[in-house]
């Protein structure tokens, strides 16, 4: 977890440092697709994102995710851990400065479909809010790239009744970085 924090940290202050004001916020409000890693609660995990075109007077987003997730109560006994999750959220775009950062808020559902070594569950379904930072990092004509980094909570009732003291996973506090490619 330490080092996953400061991998984020040091990633922000490369892109923050090294970003030029962007001439145009044209190709930024296109649909985007995303690649992140990030802590969800205390499990390590890869997701995938697709971010509709913006509208609403370029303010809002649909955005949809899915990836897969290691539990860390379980990742000390077995490399059976991994387990699916996806999400489903609207997307508000509130604050841009300088044509370099932008800030937003994220409110969905998340779906989580537990392991069946740790769970007899199909599926889970929570809730999940987070608020991020884009950074714009590079842009074309028909082209826009962002590093983005996000800070959340997610609340689900996935619990892994098959272990010892039914540990709750996909749950908790969320540390995500990663990259959106608009096209």
């Amino acid at each position: 977890m330490k080092l996953s924090i400061t991998l984020i940290l040091t990633l922000v202050a490369v892109v923050v440092c090294t970003a030029q004001p962007v001439k145009t916020m044209i190709p930024f409000n296109k649909g985007s697709i995303g690649l992140s890693v990030g802590h969800y609660s205390f499990d390590p995990g890869i997701m995938a994102s697709v971010t509709t075109p913006f509208f609403l007077n370029n303010k809002f987003a649909l955005r949809i995710a899915g990836g897969i997730r290691w539990s860390e109560y379980y990742l000390a006994e077995t490399n059976k851990s991994a387990y699916y999750s996806s999400m489903q959220a609207g997307v508000l775009y509130f604050i841009t400065q300088e044509d370099r950062v932008r800030v937003y808020s994220e409110l969905g559902f998340n779906i989580v479909f537990p392991n069946a070594v740790f769970s007899d569950k199909k599926k889970m379904t929570g809730v999940q809010g987070l608020v991020g930072l884009d950074f714009f990092t590079y842009s074309r004509e028909n082209f826009g790239l962002v590093y983005f980094v996000e800070m959340g909570y997610s609340v689900n009732p996935a619990t892994a009744e098959k272990l010892e003291g039914q540990p709750n996973y996909a749950n908790g506090l969320m540390a995500v970085t990663g990259f959106r490619f608009h096209l």
